[in-house]
């Protein structure tokens, strides 16, 4: 039992240790095992759930921002400005893989979206 406890010891000692700073080439680069972030979102069904606000997750988001916007300018103003933004950037659509169904797939995506226009 004593030598799992020393092990135990000598595992947390060794990650102490690694926390610490540690010099590459003049530079301090910090090093840890720690976790540092997650990944994925908290999503379902289409629908992110990142937003801590209850009444701003979902359909009812939806409608709450579509009421400041129009009811507020300045948050209208913003939207509108995001709006333009989306509508400038050059969208482009690539198969999702070699076969002959995907590349039809995403023609058919491509002609639909050079409809719109």
């Amino acid at each position: 039992m004593q030598s799992n406890n020393k092990t135990a010891e000598r595992q947390d000692n060794l990650a102490l240790l690694l926390c610490h700073f540690m010099r590459k080439g003049g530079h301090r680069v910090a090093t840890s095992l720690k976790e540092l972030g997650r990944l994925g979102q908290r999503r379902y069904g289409g629908f992110f759930y990142e937003e801590f606000l209850k009444e701003l997750q979902g359909r009812k988001g939806i409608e709450a921002f579509r009421e400041m916007s129009e009811n507020d300018d300045v948050i209208g103003s913003i939207f509108f400005a995001i709006e333009l933004l989306i509508r400038q950037a050059a969208w482009d659509v690539q198969p999702g893989g070699d076969s002959a169904k995907d590349k039809e797939a995403a023609e058919f995506v491509q002609g639909c979206m050079d409809d719109m226009q």
